[in-house]
């Protein structure tokens, strides 16, 4: 019993944490040192973020891939006869 008590105290922690960071703004949009939502959230984030690179810094390789144009035939003969029945030539 307790348990289960645990479990939902634990479910709505956690779902009123998340409300918290995801509606939690300053009103200039910058993130501020003393406030401790803003901290949790920077410290969050900053391990989903790559590192920031600039578009000279991208080395710009073109390799052209060419394949030689192939026609396939297809020969297979569809027939509809049944392995059983007479063939029909008349």
């Amino acid at each position: 019993m307790k348990s289960v008590i645990v479990n939902k105290l634990t479910v709505v922690w956690l779902v009123l944490a998340a409300f918290v960071g995801v509606l939690h703004h300053h009103n200039d949009l910058k993130t501020h040192v003393d406030c401790s939502i803003c901290t949790i959230q920077s410290n969050l984030l900053n391990t989903d973020v790559p590192q920031t690179f600039t578009l000279a810094e991208i080395e710009n390789t073109f390799i052209q891939i060419c394949k030689p144009q192939e026609t396939v035939y297809d020969f297979s003969v569809n027939s509809t006869y049944s392995s059983r029945a007479p063939p029909r030539l008349s």
